[in-house]
């Protein structure tokens, strides 16, 4: 996965330039983005850039969510159905040929998922579309102002299998450039999109853009790496889940549960160190989800923000709130934060949101918002959370890190030796000298390399 120079420092100028994250494409992004610098415009790209794939991985979990409960059953057979951004975020009834009004309450999609137009979502600068198959296998875009077109609904039985969703930049070069992909498999795919060029509502992605050459449905294989049905390379991004097939119909008790391992461990690793590892993964998690259902919108701006463990445990209230997070998205265990650290499995997790000048700023002693708060707009696309061992040498001997771009750094820890809350890493230690970028396989601020793990995310 690309791991581009995105910085808790340089983008700190979005706070000043009046970034907007709303949902619908109010502004002019060609006129903001011309005025700014060159890195700010970069650093905004790489935001964008992230914030989608997150939205796709969230979209996944909804999608297994949603056909696991079986809430859509169109045909009334005990499976459940996929659905469009509408219905996943409550926006409109759910598809029932008896014609009832029932909607997802409460959603499990974010509301401003359901704003659909022109049959698709914007979303901080990407575009998203979402697609169905009908009877023969061949994919139905939703309606236009969102669910299911009247006249050509999915074919239960296909959509119990099949759906496939894109996001591609508002305004190519400006708001972004790389294209992406999910489907029922969960492997988040990406292409350069320089050729196509997808770009708004205008230019986006054919239905089957990402399948096979020669494709004629859904049913048709994606293969990562390999020139596809639009011309591009698609290829595999960390994946949003394990890559698996939806159980086949009728088999209900077979459904594996949405709470289910999502991430694999190395057995080779000490144990303290791969747990911590598929703990940090966890935490990613958690984090899409909560900014995806703007749970934490402080500036009220329609575009959710990350959050602390405390507030993603539902420890403490959420930040602009009087509201706890409830079901909350973490382990209750996680509100336990003490010295503004948590202990888990031998390790010690620390979290850091920007403020206003893009400095890490980390929870405060005993859980959540610290008096220096973070900047909303700039909590909205970066976060960074290490992981330390409790006591160096029993529990552990290597350090981590994860931030949104979902990657897992490790440093071998063996200069700093980083142990319990006493010693543990200064906010910016896995960031080059100067705290202005993450170089993975490079020497970092604390004198450390911090370089991807092997196999790291499922393939």
């Amino acid at each position: 996965m690309r791991r581009s120079s995105h910085v808790l420092v340089s983008i700190a100028v979005l706070s000043g330039a009046g970034v907007s994250q709303s949902d619908a494409p109010a502004r002019r992004p060609d006129v903001e983005e011309s005025r700014a610098p060159s890195t700010t415009r970069h650093a905004r790209r790489t935001a964008n850039e992230n914030a989608a794939a997150s939205s796709l991985r969230v979209l996944y979990a909804a999608q297994a969510q949603c056909q696991a409960s079986a809430v859509i059953d169109a045909d009334a057979d005990g499976v459940g159905e996929f659905a469009y951004f509408a219905e996943l975020a409550g926006a409109v009834p759910v598809r029932d040929p008896r014609g009832g009004d029932l909607r997802i309450a409460p959603p499990i999609l974010a509301r401003s998922m359901g704003l659909v137009t022109s049959s698709i979502v914007v979303r901080q600068g990407y575009c998203f579309a979402m697609f169905l198959p009908d009877a023969k296998g061949r994919p139905i875009a939703e309606a236009p102002r969102g669910g299911s077109p009247r006249g050509a609904e999915p074919d239960p039985q296909r959509a119990a299998r099949h759906w496939c969703a894109y996001a591609w930049p508002e305004r190519f070069g400006v708001t972004g450039q790389r294209a992406f992909f999910v489907n029922q498999d969960g492997e988040l795919l990406a292409c350069d999109n320089e050729a196509s060029k997808y770009s708004g509502t205008a230019r986006r992605p054919a239905p089957l853009a990402a399948y096979r050459r020669n494709s004629a449905d859904m049913a048709a294989v994606v293969s990562p790496g390999v020139p596809a049905h639009d011309g591009h390379k698609w290829t595999t991004q960390r994946t949003a889940a394990p890559a698996r097939r939806v159980a086949q119909p009728p088999q209900p008790q077979r459904r594996r549960s949405l709470l289910g391992s999502l991430f694999g461990r190395r057995r080779s690793q000490p144990q303290g160190e791969a747990a911590a590892i598929a703990t940090l993964r966890n935490v990613a998690s958690a984090q899409a989800q909560c900014q995806a259902s703007a749970v934490i919108d402080e500036d009220a701006n329609g575009a959710g923000e990350y959050g602390y463990f405390a507030e993603l445990a539902g420890a403490c209230n959420v930040r602009g709130s009087d509201q706890r997070l409830v079901p909350p998205v973490l382990s209750v265990a996680f509100g336990q934060v003490e010295q503004s650290v948590v202990t888990r499995g031998g390790y010690c997790f620390a979290m850091f949101l920007p403020d206003a000048s893009g400095r890490p700023t980390g929870e405060a002693k005993d859980g959540g918002a610290a008096e220096s708060r973070p900047d909303p707009a700039t909590a909205g696309v970066l976060w960074c959370c290490y992981a330390w061992p409790l006591e160096y040498g029993r529990t552990g001997r290597r350090a981590f890190l994860i931030d949104q771009a979902g990657d897992v750094l490790a440093t071998a820890n063996h200069e700093q030796r980083y142990s319990g809350r006493d010693r543990r890493p200064d906010p910016l230690a896995a960031f080059a000298p100067g705290g202005k970028a993450i170089k993975p396989g490079k020497p970092a601020g604390d004198g450390g390399v911090w370089a991807p793990i092997t196999g790291a995310s499922p393939r």
